[in-house]
C-alpha cells in the first residue's frame, strides 16, 4: 500500500504547480492529498501508532473536501480510536459521537458500526453497562442476519455485560457466537480473547476441567498461528485456573514469566 501512496504523491508532484484560478483542479489535488493522509492513518491504526494516527488524521481532515463524507467520517473515527488508546476518553467519546452523527446523515453504515463499537467499549470501561448494552445491540441490528466477523466484538461485549449481570446462560450464548465469528479472521488473535472469556465463564461455574481444556486448545491454536502477543491473555486465564486448582507456586511462576499483575 505504501508503494502505491508514494506513486500517487510522485504523480502529484510531477503535475507541477497548478494555476490558482483553476479552483476545481486545486480542490481535487488537495482532496487527493487528504485521502493519502487518511489511508496512511488507517495503516497506523493497524500498528496502534497513536501519535501518527492523530497527526495524519488531522492532516487528512485539513485537506479533504467538506463533501467527501466517507473519508472524513472514517477519519474522525480513527481520531476517536487514537484518543481511546491514549486514555483520553472524553475526546474519544466526542469523536465517536461526531462520526456517528455525520455517518447517520450520509448513510455510512460501516463507520456507524465502527464508531458505535468504540463508544460501547468506552461505556463498558466506565461501567455504564446499560448504555453499553444498548450500543452493542444497535451494532448487531445494523449487521443484520448475516453479520461480518467484526460483529464478534459486539457479542463479546454483551457476554461481559451479561456476566456482570449474573446471567451466565446469556453470557455463554454471546461468547460462543463471538468465538464463531472471530475464528473467521485468520490473521488476528481476536478469537483468543473470546475463548479465554469462555474459559473464565466455565471457571466461574465451577468447571475447572472444562476451562482448562478450552484454554489448552486456545493456546495450541495461538502458537500454531504464531500469535505470540495473544499468549499473555491465555496465561492470565491459566493463572486463574492454577489458583483454583490450588497450585499457587505454578500460578506465581506463570504470572511472573508473563509480567502479569
Amino acid at each position: 500500500a505504501e508503494q502505491k501512496l508514494e506513486s500517487a504523491e510522485a504523480a502529484l508532484r510531477g503535475a507541477g504547480p497548478l494555476p490558482s484560478q483553476i479552483d476545481g483542479i486545486a480542490d481535487q489535488t488537495r482532496d487527493t492529498m487528504g485521502r493519502i493522509a487518511a489511508i496512511r492513518a488507517t495503516m497506523a491504526v493497524n500498528q496502534n501508532q497513536v501519535e501518527t494516527i492523530i497527526a495524519l488524521s488531522q492532516r487528512a481532515l485539513e485537506y479533504l473536501r467538506p463533501d467527501n463524507l466517507s473519508f472524513r467520517t472514517f477519519t474522525i473515527w480513527k481520531l476517536g480510536y487514537a484518543y481511546q488508546l491514549k486514555g483520553d476518553r472524553a475526546a474519544a467519546s466526542r469523536a465517536y459521537a461526531e462520526a456517528i452523527s455525520i455517518s447517520e446523515a450520509s448513510g455510512n453504515t460501516i463507520t456507524i458500526i465502527a464508531a458505535t463499537l468504540g463508544l460501547a467499549d468506552l461505556q463498558e470501561q466506565e461501567n455504564q453497562l446499560r448504555l453499553a448494552a444498548q450500543s452493542y445491540r444497535r451494532v448487531l441490528k445494523l449487521f443484520g442476519d448475516q453479520p461480518l466477523p467484526l460483529a464478534n466484538l459486539a457479542h463479546l461485549g454483551l457476554a461481559h455485560i451479561c456476566y456482570e449481570w449474573n446471567d451466565p446462560d446469556a453470557a455463554q450464548q454471546h461468547a460462543q457466537q463471538s468465538v464463531q465469528l472471530a475464528r473467521r479472521v485468520a490473521d488476528t488473535g481476536r478469537f483468543v480473547t473470546c475463548e479465554a472469556f469462555l474459559a473464565r465463564l466455565k471457571l466461574a461455574r465451577g468447571d475447572v476441567t472444562g476451562a482448562a481444556a478450552i484454554l489448552a486448545e486456545t493456546e495450541r491454536s495461538a502458537r500454531g498461528r504464531n500469535l505470540a502477543t495473544a499468549l499473555t491473555e491465555v496465561a492470565a486465564t491459566q493463572v486463574l485456573i492454577l489458583l483454583r486448582q490450588g497450585d499457587l507456586a505454578a500460578a506465581a511462576r506463570l504470572a511472573q514469566t508473563h509480567d502479569l499483575p
